[in-house]
């Protein structure tokens, strides 16, 4: 699933190419969208996930964008897996 993550970051004309980092991923699945991404309020390391249409902006433990996606799928997961049991009872 690493490889279906795309670099989303958006970028001012005047930011130099070579000194630019990514800061927001996104992964498209057939039913929700999983975008993990900085927020300005907030540090520069801190990530947080959004899922369309489930739920936006969860602050994620992870220090680093590869261990921030994983944490991401993982949060959907769990939030899928809670709504599941909710119409369960």
């Amino acid at each position: 699933m690493r490889d279906r993550w795309k670099d989303t970051s958006s970028w001012s004309q005047r930011d130099p190419s070579d000194l630019r980092v990514p800061k927001e991923w996104t992964l498209r699945t057939a039913n929700v969208r999983i975008v993990v991404h900085h927020h300005m309020d907030y540090e520069p390391d801190r990530w947080f996930c959004s899922a369309y249409p489930l739920f936006d902006m969860q602050g994620l433990m992870a220090g680093d964008a590869e261990a921030a996606k994983a944490e991401a799928v993982e949060l959907v997961g769990q939030w899928l897996r809670t709504a599941l049991r909710g119409l369960e009872t």
